[in-house]
Parts: structure tokens; C-alpha cells; sequence
């Protein structure tokens, strides 16, 4: 599974996009409405609903949160000044206005810490969707 969506999620499809709520850049990477729908499906799991006595499909919401996360590949200018509070991930003290690099670690830290950063990063992949789309279109007129 992991190699699908390694073929959804190509890096190649990424752009840089000011976050203004919290007034950083993040590189997001492109995702196709069919990439979505795939990246959902491989989240879901069946469970037992004991009141209907039926099998049912529910999101697995932590995977999810994992896959949404692989959208994001960069960003530039996260300070500790601009969270208030050291993430969890970054361990050793460091200055304010010394920018937090870009692991798996701390980008799952900012995802769970920046509220409304997860949809933003989502909905962003989407419209580069979009946006790419447009660009095909154009570039097929001229």
C-alpha cells in the first residue's frame, strides 16, 4: 500500500503556500481527488458494530492524521517564538527566533500543535490539484 501512495504523493507536485494563521511557509505536495479517495480507503478499517450487528467501515483517524502528514514536506521559517512552547519532539533548548527543522518528529508535533493546520495542509493539496489542472488546460490552449 505504501507504494501507491507513494505514487500519489509525488514531491515533484509540491509548492511553497504562507500559512497565515501561524505566518510560516509550508511545502505541500499536489494531491488529486483520486489520490484522496485512495489515501481514505487505505485509512478505513471494518469493525464489529455490536448494535446493528453488521460490519461497518470507520477511519482510522491516526493513520490518517500519518498519511495527510506525508503531504507536507517543508516548511521554512517555524520558530519557537511563533509556537510559544517548545514541541515535543525538539528536545535540546533552543533559541526563539531559531528556526525548528523539518523532521518526521516535529512535523507531527506541529500538526498536532497548530490548530486548524491539519485541514489546512488538506485543503491545500487539494487546490494544487487544482491549480495544476488550470495549468494543463492553459498550456494546452497555447
Amino acid at each position: 500500500m505504501t507504494d501507491q501512495l507513494s505514487s500519489i504523493l509525488k514531491e515533484d507536485y509540491s509548492a511553497w503556500v504562507y500559512w497565515p494563521k501561524a505566518k510560516f511557509d509550508l511545502r505541500i505536495r499536489y494531491l488529486s481527488p483520486e489520490g484522496r479517495e485512495r489515501l481514505v480507503k487505505a485509512c478505513q478499517r471494518r469493525e464489529f458494530d455490536s448494535k446493528t450487528h453488521q460490519r461497518v467501515d470507520t477511519m482510522d483517524e491516526e493513520k490518517f492524521r500519518k498519511k495527510v502528514a506525508d503531504l507536507l514536506v517543508g516548511w521554512k521559517g517555524l520558530t519557537a517564538r511563533k509556537i510559544k512552547e517548545n514541541l515535543r519532539a525538539v528536545k535540546e533548548c533552543i533559541k526563539l527566533d531559531e528556526e525548528i527543522p523539518f523532521t518526521p518528529e516535529t512535523k507531527m508535533s506541529a500538526i498536532l500543535k497548530f490548530d486548524g493546520l491539519f485541514d489546512f495542509i488538506l485543503e491545500t493539496a487539494k487546490e494544487l490539484h487544482l491549480a495544476e489542472e488550470k495549468k494543463e488546460e492553459e498550456e494546452i490552449k497555447n
